[in-house]
């Protein structure tokens, strides 16, 4: 390489890195549950060789009944031994993915030989995975890992294909997509590498340290926890739905209406409207105004898709297919794996002169609307959907160690985890008030989400019970009307407002005897 080109590309990942860490722990404001059971799960594993729910080295977090792949908690491990038990923690494994991505990026498109700088320099700066990496999000280190094993795929070397097949095995523990799109690409390159000659001893050799990484998921294969979310997300409804519709028997209307919604689900994926035009229709994993990649790289994506070959064309079918099996008819996170087949469109229609000129001159304009829609407007705009509020919160619980709170979960996210977070509750104190289910840890249940730790507890108010308590009740905006707090004696006692001046949070605090003296039907908890 040309020491010219080794300056553009080291400055193309420095600028990268820039934007993937600035502001980390501010950036996305607040901070979501996901990210907060990951933080609370590798600190408690890290300190006591136990989960949550007292588990040694789970295969899935039960987490609250979400069954999510262990490999970025477990790497989350060696970040909080380092940074601490902080927000920044949480979320340097995925920034740490989105910038050795680039460099992964750069080796395919310079293996393919399409426009590697300027194409490198487009996925620095795509929406997609600027906004994947600043979040604690297991699919963006899953991303990193699919696009380390095409790396090794595309290339000629002896063993990169074993290599390849041992980096998908462990992708089956980033992020549950990839246990589908890993099974689909190997033997798709293998009849695309081999040819006729797919039975060999290195295809042989990766079918087995594939199988081999596999161990630990087949242990719990018949489990509820394997299947959960898939079963969870799949549009079974929809499907029953449109076969009612069609007057012939169940054999042939199930099939026609699922291959209906798979194959509506699937262009969703490549729309352009999905692509470059509007955002992710969930608030949570979006930006504002910003759609996954910016409008006018639509260009050099038409001229791409002129010299579509059959690999790009295998890439884009494996990565869409999990998130085409799901009910949201575009979901960003599910489909992050897509971005890099897309890249190697838009970079391959980069070798138009024209296409190569308009891009390098939206450069600039790129940059400026990053920076407006994340560094601006996302913090003040989508605080909310972050859970904003709960480092504030758990702040006030902790200053008043004598008063007992309980959070109101009606509308909300399990609040149990990002409390215990900000509170630096120690694992053992989380360990002993989580449900004991040792012995049925990968059974699917109902997650109770009543939680006592420390002085708050969490559940959903019993108005027949609660305010009898002498306690602080707290809620949303909508928890608590002013004729509730009228009829039930209760006293403002603080708020808590998003960056929009929004109520988040307000607390209440009981007076169990005015109560008592003016109900005419007074609790069995009131004493005289």
């Amino acid at each position: 390489m040309k020491i010219s080109k080794l300056i553009l590309l080291i400055a193309i990942v420095c600028l990268g890195a820039f934007l993937r860490f600035y502001k980390l722990d501010q950036i996305p404001a607040g901070f979501y549950v996901d990210e907060a059971a990951i933080a609370v799960n590798a600190n408690s594993i890290l300190k006591t060789g136990l989960d949550e729910y007292g588990k040694a080295w789970p295969v899935f977090l039960r987490s609250y009944n979400a069954y999510s792949s262990p490999l970025y908690t477990y790497l989350t491990t060696f970040s909080i031994q380092v940074f601490g038990f902080t927000v920044f923690a949480a979320r340097f494994m995925s920034a740490l993915a989105g910038t050795v991505s680039i460099i992964f990026v750069y080796l395919i498109l310079k293996k393919l030989k399409i426009s590697p700088l300027l194409g490198t320099l487009i996925f620095t700066l795509s929406p997609w995975g600027i906004f994947f990496s600043r979040g604690a999000f297991e699919a963006n280190l899953a991303f990193l890992l699919f696009t380390i094993a095409v790396y090794l795929l595309l290339t000629d070397k002896k063993y990169f294909f074993i290599l390849a097949a041992a980096v998908l095995g462990v992708s089956t523990y980033a992020y549950q997509a990839m246990r589908l799109v890993s099974i689909l690409i190997l033997p798709a390159f293998v009849l695309i590498k081999y040819k006729k000659k797919f039975i060999n001893r290195e295809v042989v050799v990766a079918a087995l340290v594939f199988t081999i990484i596999q161990l630990p998921q087949f242990w719990v294969i018949g489990s509820a926890a394997f299947a959960n979310r898939a079963s969870g997300l799949f549009y079974n409804q929809a499907i029953m739905t449109q076969a009612t519709k069609i007057p012939l028997p169940d054999f042939i209307t199930l099939p026609l209406a699922f291959m209906r919604e798979f194959l509506a689900n699937f262009v969703s994926y490549l729309s352009p409207r999905n692509l470059f035009l509007t955002p992710d229709s969930d608030p949570q994993r979006s930006l504002p105004e910003l759609s996954v990649f910016y409008s006018w790289l639509i260009v050099p994506f038409v001229f791409g898709l002129t010299k579509l070959n059959r690999q790009t064309a295998i890439l884009v079918a494996v990565a869409v297919l999990p998130a085409a099996l799901t009910r949201d008819p575009f979901s960003s996170l599910r489909s992050l794996s897509l971005l890099l087949p897309l890249i190697i469109i838009v970079a391959s229609g980069l070798k138009n002169k024209t296409a190569f000129i308009y891009t390098l001159l939206t450069i600039p304009l790129s940059l400026l609307f990053l920076w407006r829609s994340y560094f601006v407007l996302f913090p003040q705009e989508r605080a909310r959907t972050w859970s904003y509020g709960y480092q504030r919160l758990a702040q006030i619980i902790k200053d008043n160690p004598g008063t007992h709170y309980l959070i109101d979960e009606s509308r909300n996210n399990p609040s149990y985890v990002l409390l215990a977070f900000f509170m630096h509750v120690p694992p053992e104190e989380i360990q002993a008030a989580s449900p004991n289910l040792i012995n049925n840890y990968y059974s699917a249940g109902e997650f109770d989400n009543r939680y006592q730790i420390a002085n708050f507890e969490t559940g959903k108010v019993v108005w027949e019970e609660d305010i009898y308590e002498n306690q602080v009740l707290v809620g949303d905006s909508l928890a608590i009307s002013d004729t509730q707090a009228r009829e039930h004696f209760l006293t403002k006692k603080f708020e808590i407002r998003d960056p929009t001046g929004e109520i988040v949070f307000v607390g209440y605090q009981t007076d169990p005897q005015a109560k008592c003296q003016t109900s005419p039907t007074p609790s069995e908890k009131c004493s005289y």
